[in-house]
């Protein structure tokens, strides 16, 4: 039997799981936490390229961020079946480059560079602030999010008034970029967008190539995708399965907007599951996760466990939230699980920074994830952290798998011809079997990795078509002596894509999609749940609560939220959270499932 239909089998036991795995047709799963959305995508994803489609037809799966696509390779791997021509699963920004502009651009003479090249990080950053400059334009803090934002949300250029700021600046910012050969995401995901609407031969081409769309966490995904899944699916008539969670819609700043995910659910020709059985988490944990919510939701837990919900309030600010962290807590959660069951997530930054410091004074290995991480997490330094973990032992347990390491090497280069894919993957493999030491120097390691495989021929060339190696520059220059990653092994950078040896430290935005036996959430203070200057009932202070609601949903058996009493003077330490007394309230009205300082 396929390991996709004994994998089906545990679905049968839940209705709206088998019900869902049985729909043909176009069909939306709303799923909340811990309700087995992944493991029902991956398996219907298996199951229609077994059953539905033939290559060279296949099924393109897009999601919202690196991580979530890394997660769904894992998990399809899980079931046998890796990225190929008769799957393709990446973000919505690859999918547009590597399957839409790629291939149709010129051939509808869109106004595009000749080659296509991807503007790096810090690129953007220079034209950015080149554009800003010409047009004396002050950028106050959060300009460029707000920026990034309208262009995102504005996708019709045509109609941009020149009379307002920020679409002149958009203007000049596109020219310059344009002017260096060059694009970024929101033009890529744009022009895409324009190129599906305009030309009904591009969509029958896709239609001919897709059959099936798998969109993953829809509501993340902002007005892109609603307008590609409107062509795609609903005028070319390719096949449409998404899943998502309205409640755990937490982008707002790049442009996803909840409410694509709810009008998708109404629509008349699209069946509907709603998945209301948490699998994850225990029943406490569950009704402290509902208690954050402002209305009613129907999930439930799956478990009779309770499982521990602990909120206790913490003297002297962030500093001693991070001290009870260290002096307290961990001491008595490590006598009990691994250091890689433990998740601590935060709010940001300025949360994240006296964590880490009263980690580091007690010597404890962490991985660093999310826009805290010492460099960016992108698809290629997430790919050198996969090569790591083979060298570093997963070649002696197949964790990774060759096969996919490879296969991710040559579908990030979107190679097509036989004799160079067999080139790349022999230059690959000869550096991977040559460099299988765990405590290899990280420097000394990423610099072979550099001149063996990256600067080898024109494997740059295409690196850079792809706009990632700002961020393997950056881990390269972060492991170099002097610099924050000093000292990292081989072992070390293979443990930045999970392992059991360090504690998991990670922003709230990046915790979504995982799940920990231990949750520790850094911060529930108002004035950082939610920012000070953010306005009651506003959108986003109900972005704010579905964050919060985010964080606590990642448990498994426990959760502990920590939070400080007020520091005077202090904007964003004035006690705890509104989030959290109400959560408190909600759960002292009913079964007393929290234990600690009341809030």
């Amino acid at each position: 039997m396929s390991l996709y239909l004994r994998a089906a089998e545990d679905l049968r036991a839940n209705k709206p799981q088998w019900d869902a795995y049985e729909a043909a047709g176009h069909c939306v799963v709303l799923a909340g936490p811990g309700s087995g959305k992944t493991k029902l995508l991956t398996v219907k994803m298996a199951r229609i390229v077994a059953e539905d489609t033939r290559p060279p037809r296949g099924v393109a799966c897009v999601t919202y961020s690196t991580e979530c696509v890394r997660e769904l390779r894992r998990r399809l791997g899980k079931l046998g079946l890796d990225e190929s021509r008769s799957l393709s699963v990446g973000t919505l920004h690859g999918f547009c480059l590597k399957h839409v502009l790629l291939p149709y651009a010129h051939l509808a003479s869109f106004a595009l560079p000749s080659r296509l090249h991807v503007a790096g990080i810090k690129q953007q950053a220079q034209i950015f602030g080149k554009a800003l400059r010409s047009l004396n334009i002050g950028a106050a803090r959060g300009f460029r999010t707000d920026f990034d934002k309208f262009r995102r949300d504005h996708l019709d250029t045509k109609d941009w008034d020149t009379a307002d700021e920020m679409a002149r600046l958009a203007i000049a910012y596109e020219k310059a970029l344009s002017a260096q050969g060059l694009i970024d995401f929101e033009v890529m995901a744009r022009e895409a967008v324009m190129l599906v609407e305009q030309h009904p031969w591009v969509r029958k081409c896709l239609r001919a190539r897709f059959p099936v769309l798998v969109v993953d966490e829809y509501q993340d995904l902002g007005t892109a995708l609603r307008r590609l899944v409107l062509a795609l699916c609903f005028e070319a008539g390719v096949r449409l399965l998404a899943v998502g969670d309205p409640d755990q819609s937490i982008y707002g700043f790049t442009g996803a907007h909840p409410e694509h995910l709810q009008s998708l659910a109404a629509r008349p020709d699209v069946k509907r599951f709603r998945l209301a059985l948490n699998y994850r988490s225990g029943t406490r944990i569950v009704a402290a996760a509902k208690a954050t919510l402002p209305a009613e939701v129907d999930f439930e837990a799956e478990t009779d466990e309770p499982g521990i919900v602990e909120y206790p309030g913490c003297d002297g600010g962030i500093e001693g939230e991070a001290a009870h962290l260290v002096d307290v807590l961990l001491p008595a959660l490590l006598a009990r699980w691994e250091p890689g069951d433990v998740l601590i997530a935060f709010r940001s930054k300025i949360e994240g920074g006296p964590v880490e410091a009263a980690l580091k004074a007690k010597n404890h290995e962490y991985v660093k994830v999310g826009s805290s991480a010492a460099y960016p997490r992108s698809p290629l330094t997430r790919f050198v952290e996969e090569v790591a973990r083979w060298c570093a032992g997963g070649w002696q347990t197949g964790d990774p798998k060759l096969s996919r390491v490879l296969g991710q090497w040559t579908t990030y280069q979107n190679l097509t011809d036989p004799e160079l894919i067999r080139a790349e993957r022999l230059k690959l493999v000869r550096f991977m079997f040559d460099h299988r030491r765990r405590d290899a120097a990280a420097d000394d390691w990423l610099q072979a990795l550099e001149s063996g495989v990256m600067l080898v021929g024109d494997t740059r060339a295409r690196l850079l078509a792809g706009g990632d190696v700002d961020a393997f520059d950056d881990l390269r220059e972060v492991v170099r002596p002097g610099n924050a990653l000093e000292g990292f092994t081989v072992r070390n950078l293979a443990g930045q894509a999970g392992s059991r040896e360090h504690l998991n430290l990670i922003t709230l935005h990046s915790s979504k999609g995982t799940e920990f036996p231990v949750v520790v959430l850094v911060g529930a203070d108002e004035g950082s749940f939610p920012w000070s200057n953010v306005i009651a009932g506003s959108p986003q202070e109900e972005e704010d609560r579905r964050l919060f609601y985010v964080g606590v949903s990642r448990a498994r058996n426990e959760l502990h939220i920590l939070w400080s009493k007020h520091v005077p003077g202090d904007r964003s330490r004035q006690g705890p959270s509104r989030f959290l007394r109400e959560m408190h309230e909600k759960l002292k009205a009913g079964t007393p499932a929290g234990t600690g300082t009341s809030p």
